[in-house]
This record gives structure tokens, sequence and C-alpha cells, in this order.
């Protein structure tokens, strides 16, 4: 079952997000989405057969082949754990467990986190892009 974050307090509905300063980017990246995930949901599930149903939602997924994900599993299993023990504690910290399914040795499903995009991409697509500080002190401690 894929689960996705679980903000601070652990109640998604309450959390917004926000850098670590507690408040939002100053300014949006230049490497944005031309459609949010939320959107993107909506779009679908306004066209979908099954759109009406409860239980119906949408989920990123990447499908790795030629890699072993039974290690990254454990892992993830281990991180939702302990986020789901800190939550409930009240600890004051930010943990976004996603769902691994090794399949075989060799490959599997991993949960994409929505509105993110990889390294690699933000590297090519943001023209002022010198190292991840730099990008997070640019965009969310302005």
């Amino acid at each position: 079952r894929f689960r996705g974050c679980l903000p601070k307090s652990g109640n998604k509905e309450s959390d917004d997000e926000t850098g670590t300063n507690g408040k939002p980017p100053t300014k949006p990246p230049p490497v944005v989405f031309k459609e949010n995930w939320k959107e993107k949901e909506a779009r679908i599930r306004s066209s979908s057969a099954f759109g009406s149903h409860p239980g119906w939602r949408i989920l990123p997924i990447l499908i790795k082949a030629n890699d072993d994900l039974r290690q990254e599993q454990l892992a993830s299993q281990i991180i939702y754990r302990m986020s789901v023990i800190l939550a409930r504690e009240r600890v004051p910290v930010w943990l976004c467990p996603y769902e691994i399914l090794a399949l075989t040795e060799s490959g599997g499903i991993i949960e994409a986190i929505p509105d993110t995009i990889s390294i690699s991409s933000l590297k090519k697509n943001d023209p002022n892009f010198t190292s991840m500080k730099g990008f997070f002190n640019t965009f969310f401690e302005g």
C-alpha cells in the first residue's frame, strides 16, 4: 500500500509546504511543472470512468529494472515505522517515507514523490544551478 509523506504533525491536511524557515519559497524555481499533482489528479479523475469511485486515486511511480531494490524496500519500511512513532510522540521532525516494492531480485516499483524532479533534471533546466545548497538557499531561505 502506497502511503506518501507524513508531515511534522502527522496530519497531511493541516501541514503546508514550506522551507526550513517555516515560510514558503520566496519565488518559484525556474524548473516548475506545467501542472501540479493535485490539478493533474483532478483532470484525470474527471475523465475517468471510475473517477466517482470513493477509493479512486492515481499514484506517481517509477519502474526500475536491473536494480536490486530489496535493501531499499527494507530501509523504506524502517523509515515509515520511525515516522509513525515520531509523529505519535509529537517529535518535531518531518520524514517522507515512500513505498518501494521489490518484485524480483532485479527490479520493482518505487513510489515517486509528487511535484518533485530529479537532480539531473534540475541541473539541466536551471541555468543558474551551481549546487544543491545554492539552489536551496536561493529558493527557500530568501
